[in-house]
């Protein structure tokens, strides 16, 4: 069975606690395939069609040429309010951006 070495190079200065803690691991090699294992597994994160919605409507707003207060006024439903925690990240993210 032929085997792949794949090296990891630490940086003594910047990386010395990574360092420190890939040396105090029993075992680096299975602790590393673990880790690459479930991060290959992991689903990967998709946007909530609220999100969404709430994503275009804020892209609607920006990119009209009419004052906001020209623009149609849309009441959220339950479904399209902002409500956990993420949403709300993402929300202040979104307005950060324009």
């Amino acid at each position: 069975m032929a085997r792949k070495i794949k090296n990891v190079y630490f940086n003594e200065e910047k990386e010395a606690d990574l360092l420190d803690f890939a040396n105090k691991l029993d075992n680096f090699s299975d602790w590393v395939k673990d880790h690459l294992r479930k991060a290959m597994d992991a689903p990967e994160e998709k946007i909530s069609p609220q999100m969404e919605k709430l994503i275009e409507r804020m892209i609607e707003s920006k990119l009209s040429l009419h004052k906001p207060s020209e623009l149609p006024q849309k009441t959220p439903s339950d479904q399209d309010k902002v409500t956990t925690p993420e949403q709300q990240k993402a929300k202040g993210a979104i307005k950060k951006m324009f």
